[in-house]
């Protein structure tokens, strides 16, 4: 339970796993690593991993502590030199000082599409009327962002590149806490058999991209959230 207690820094760091399997780290804390792979592993499994901090190569033993099947692994640090310590504690150090925006008394939009021009013609109309916007671009951060951000709303597209919208929706129905976040489709294209499978997986709206204006999502997103 001391592991989980420790602050966890969404970050995004490439990562040799046991000196022959490349990953990607996206959230670290003093402790270990959450690492998104699709390799099998059991919990248990020791593991040697590399990645750089400050340019220079950090390599530790870790323990396989977690597993989620389809997305990633999350490891506990076995025996770091003190050097290698001291480096991530000045990445963790780095990444939290990081300005933070002011979010007291505002709605948290989670908006997950690879698209990053669509996000940001909307992000900025979302922000502008008083809404907190957080973005993933795949299924790793925004399963990630599902469980650490505890978002008001979510709207999604369901198709776009390193994203599968279906078993995001999925994964929200199996979670007690998830399964009760309002869902907003917002895609590139529109067809009924995709309309009611979102549906049947708990969307609770569906916009086309072509014909929904920033100000158009943003108040579907006011209506379906109670307001910002």
């Amino acid at each position: 339970m001391r592991d989980r207690k420790e602050e966890r820094i969404l970050v995004q760091k490439d990562v040799l796993i046991n000196n022959s399997l490349k990953a990607q780290a996206f959230d670290i804390s003093e402790g270990g690593t959450y690492i998104n792979t699709q390799a099998e592993f059991e919990i248990g499994d020791m593991l040697e991993l590399s990645f750089e901090v400050d340019d220079a190569p950090v390599r530790m033993k870790a323990r396989v502590q977690h597993i989620q099947p389809g997305v990633g692994i999350g490891v506990k640090f076995i025996g770091l030199s003190v050097e290698d310590s001291m480096r991530i504690k000045r990445l963790l150090q780095s990444l939290s000082h990081a300005p933070q925006a002011d979010v007291a008394g505002k709605k948290k939009v989670l908006f997950i599409d690879s698209d990053v021009r669509t996000k940001s013609v909307y992000k900025t109309r979302l922000l502008r009327d008083g809404f907190f916007v957080i973005d993933a671009s795949n299924n790793v951060e925004a399963i990630k962002l599902l469980r650490d951000s505890k978002p008001d709303i979510v709207i999604i597209d369901l198709w776009t590149e390193g994203i599968d919208g279906y078993d995001i929706l999925q994964l929200m129905q199996m979670n007690p806490d998830m399964k009760k976040i309002p869902v907003l489709v917002l895609s590139a294209r529109h067809v009924a058999a995709d309309v009611e499978k979102a549906a049947q997986l708990g969307a609770r709206g569906f916009l086309l991209k072509m014909t929904t204006t920033p100000i158009r999502l943003s108040e579907k997103i006011a209506a379906m959230s109670g307001g910002s």
